[in-house]
């Protein structure tokens, strides 16, 4: 009878322990959704003009690292530096402006040592 609540209790206690470290990985995970950052490269064609802008729109305020890259057409264009933004806000990063032509842009953020790359949409 003694083994049998003993093996009851480290059954119960194993279950308990379980379920508090299902529920923590839940909350790291809300936490990772609520801090998500989500990037993009918005390319705008006006007239004669090829606009590349990076931005950024984060789930909560950050502040981080940005490194835009624009290759083709005989040009070879490197913006970089450091940014913040609040919580669901857009926010530009960089900029570029060119004539018609050819491109392919590439932006990569890094918030909290997590490097993001974020491409152009297709």
């Amino acid at each position: 009878m003694i083994r049998m609540r003993t093996l009851s209790a480290l059954v119960a206690a194993s279950l308990m322990a379980g379920c508090n470290g299902a529920a923590m990985a839940g909350a790291s995970q809300d936490k990772a959704s609520a801090t998500a950052v989500r990037c993009e490269i918005v390319v705008t064609r006006s007239g004669g003009t090829t606009t590349i802008a990076g931005v950024v729109r984060p789930g909560a305020a950050i502040t981080g690292d940005y490194a835009l890259k624009v290759d083709g057409s005989g040009v070879r264009i490197r913006q970089g530096g450091a940014f913040s933004a609040d919580a669901g806000e857009q926010q530009a990063l960089g900029e570029v402006r060119l004539g018609r032509g050819s491109y392919d842009a590439t932006m990569d953020i890094t918030v909290d040592g997590r490097t993001t790359g974020c491409a152009q949409p297709t």
